[in-house]
């Protein structure tokens, strides 16, 4: 392939251009931004500097089959997508050009290696969506290349403190201890801490990178564990108050393959601990084929920069990933969308892992994964029924959850601590995790549900602010229990749909008994037929012909009917009708009927519902007056029974009538605003346990403010 002066450029346009021969270029090039070109000779092949188009070409496949010689890279090339091999014992000298790009839509990546020689090193990018789908965050990275660049060379760029450098390269670190400067750190942060850390499992910790002596020029990036890093943005961003933007992270080395003193290192997990691992590829990999002792358990955590933290405050927090639950992310998030799951580690990120009783993980190149999406989602395990909760701040609830947890039931499970349970990583943020065996887990495996079960939550860094609950069952349709979500601060029990969302609300306030690590528990249930309860009773005559009852109730569940009874004197009564239930389902129901055959005086209503066990239940009684009976508004009985208030509208104006009960010392103790629908009615106000009893005055004042007063006795 020769290009001479005045050659037009070459595109490849989705196509691949197979070379057999050399290349030579004295000017021109190849467009190669979308094209494939696949090096195929038999002797030494070499690409000579600026052959493509701003040096970018999105694949290079080497099939040269000289093992000696291969191909050698004379210029710098920037790969887009991936370089793959097609046969073992091939060769690819780098000449120190390669570089793999990443961009904000694809991140290029190394296909597998096993039995093939890569000579010389590469430069690995990482972009980071800094002040795009995030602002300020930490990030969890990993360092895919072997050698001795230094911090200053890789992520500062080579730069001095606070130099500027190449715009959308590199970032700012910061160092808490006194002299951070004078040591190649940008600045100093004793309050913030430093930015750049890496894990210690010995006290389950993050340790800054700056020993106090060692200047970032010889602090060495390479390191096994990766680091967590706060990426403010490229190098420009220096202050608190200056905006986020993206910026790219490059490190320089050698590439980890199949070969020798260049595999990756071995990271020995220890009992009971965790530990950071990143992962050593320019490559992404599936966690289900990195090779694990059987000490380390099936779970890894990802660092998520997209979890918000309450009030938006967050720089982050932990998806955490198991295999108990065919790993489905907890808590999810828009990277990690909580019902797919998850097996892929992204080239330069890091991840943690823990050895319930330790072992060691290491790296082969079958644990790649080619190309940027996932070849293979593992399924999620049969037979095992799900509960999932999630946090919100109903404030940011848009960017996601904040933290979560899930439960996990299957017959094979143990109620008690085992490595099939996921541990809590704690976030600098909210978290809600779930306490069990005085351990706090981000995902418990435990037997199938049974009466009195209770699953208790651990929170801790709660702010004085509104916060949501979303519950989430999946397959947990249990026929006879029922779930009930205690709130010790409230004294309060709601009840958790098995088959549906649930939301419940609440507030942290001041008190602090209302920010209690343990002041939420969920507990099961044998499924009983709760009380029916009336929200609303009332008859009205339609006309000189009917009159209309109708009725609601809060909880439409277990009913086999309701029946509708009629007196004339408001003491003996007869059954009317009977209807059945609408839906049955414990959703609120609205029911009425028409009465034509009413007594000629006063008409006095009630609805009795009947329970599946025969036992019935009834509401209020309300009144209907003749239409020969003078305008009034009245109270009966008085003294009030049950504490019901029940007022007759006889031949009233239609309209709204606004009602207030006042205690002796002119106190408001109940405020109501009601439709009438005119002629005679009858309203029931359930007054409730909090009215005590005594003497109080009810004023009611129509649209027009006529006004009437009348005393009533609260027994």
């Amino acid at each position: 392939l020769v290009l001479k002066t005045n050659t037009p450029t070459l595109t490849l346009n989705g196509g691949t251009l197979q070379v057999y021969g050399n290349i030579t270029r004295t000017a021109g090039n190849i467009n190669g931004a979308n094209g494939t070109v696949e090096m195929n000779g038999t002797g030494a092949q070499g690409i000579p500097a600026l052959l493509f188009a701003g040096n970018n070409l999105k694949n290079l496949v080497i099939g040269n089959s000289n093992n000696v010689s291969g191909v050698t890279i004379q210029g710098t090339l920037d790969i887009y997508r991936s370089l793959t091999f097609s046969a073992p014992g091939l060769k690819l000298t780098t000449g120190n050009f390669l570089t793999f790009k990443s961009t904000a839509t694809e991140t290029a990546w190394l296909g597998d290696v096993t039995g093939k020689t890569i000579a010389g090193s590469a430069t690995v990018e990482r972009f980071i969506p800094t002040g795009i789908n995030h602002g300020k965050s930490w990030q969890l990275l990993a360092v895919p290349v072997r050698g001795a660049q230094s911090v200053k060379a890789a992520w500062q760029e080579n730069n001095l403190p606070l130099v500027v450098g190449t715009a959308g390269l590199g970032t700012t670190i910061s160092s808490e201890k006194p002299g951070a400067t004078t040591r190649g750190f940008d600045f100093l942060t004793p309050a913030g801490g430093p930015s750049m850390k890496s894990y210690n499992p010995a006290t389950n910790t993050y340790v800054g990178i700056d020993d106090g002596v060692t200047n970032t020029s010889a602090l060495p990036i390479a390191n096994q564990r990766g680091y967590l890093l706060l990426v403010r943005g490229d190098r420009s961003v220096q202050t608190s108050a200056t905006a986020a933007n993206p910026t790219t992270l490059r490190t320089f080395g050698g590439l980890f393959t199949a070969t020798g003193g260049e595999t990756p290192p071995v990271t020995t997990v220890l009992p009971n601990k965790f530990e950071t691992i990143g992962n050593p590829y320019p490559s992404a990999i599936d966690f289900t084929q990195v090779t694990r002792a059987v000490g380390v358990d099936d779970v890894f955590y990802l660092w998520d920069p997209l979890l918000p933290g309450g009030g938006g405050y967050g720089l982050g927090g932990y998806q955490t990933v198991s295999g108990v639950v065919g790993y489905l992310p907890t808590p999810g998030s828009t990277n990690y969308p909580a019902m797919t799951p998850v097996n892929k580690i992204q080239s330069g990120q890091a991840f943690f892992v823990h050895g319930t009783a330790g072992g060691n993980v290491s790296f082969t190149e079958a644990s790649k994964v080619a190309g940027s999406s996932l070849v293979l989602r593992p399924a999620p395990p049969q037979n095992v029924r799900l509960l999932r909760l999630n946090l919100y701040d109903p404030a940011v609830s848009a960017y996601g959850a904040i933290d979560g947890n899930v439960i996990a039931f299957n017959k094979d499970f143990d109620n008690r601590i085992d490595p099939k349970d996921a541990l809590k990583l704690m976030n600098t943020n909210e978290n809600a995790g779930i306490w069990s065996n005085d351990t706090s887990l981000a995902i418990e495996a435990r037997k199938p549900v049974h009466t009195n079960d209770t699953i208790f939550y651990k929170l801790s860094h709660l702010r004085q602010r509104p916060y949501q609950f979303r519950f989430g069952p999946q397959n947990l349709n249990y026929a006879n229990l029922s779930a009930w979500f205690a709130d010790r601060f409230l004294q309060t029990m709601t009840p958790v749909s098995l088959t549906d969302s649930t939301v419940i609300n609440f507030t942290v306030t001041a008190d602090a008994a209302s920010a209690a690590g343990n002041r939420f528990y969920l507990v099961f249930r044998k499924l009983e037929i709760l009380p029916v309860v009336f929200t609303h009773v009332s008859a009205n005559r339609n006309s000189e012909k009917n009159i209309v009852v109708d009725w609601k109730v809060q909880n439409d569940a277990g009913i086999e009917k309701y029946e509708i009874e009629r007196s004339g004197e408001g003491r003996n009564f007869s059954k009317l009708t009977s209807l059945l239930p609408k839906l049955n389902t414990g959703t609120p129901g609205s029911y009425e009927i028409t009465d034509e055959k009413f007594f000629s005086g006063d008409n006095f209503y009630r609805i009795k519902a009947y329970n599946t066990s025969g036992e019935a239940q009834s509401s209020a009684i309300v009144k209907v007056a003749p239409v020969t009976t003078n305008a009034a508004i009245t109270v009966y009985p008085n003294p009030l029974v049950n504490k019901t208030l029940n007022v007759s509208f006889l031949n009233q104006a239609p309209g709204a009538y606004h009602v207030q009960l006042r205690n002796k010392l002119g106190q408001l103790v109940m405020e109501k605003t009601f439709q009438v629908k005119g002629g005679n009615t009858t309203e029931s106000i359930a007054l409730g346990n909090e009215i005590a009893a005594g003497n109080y005055q009810l004023i009611i004042v129509t649209e027009k403010g006529t006004k009437t007063t009348q005393q009533v006795i609260v027994n």
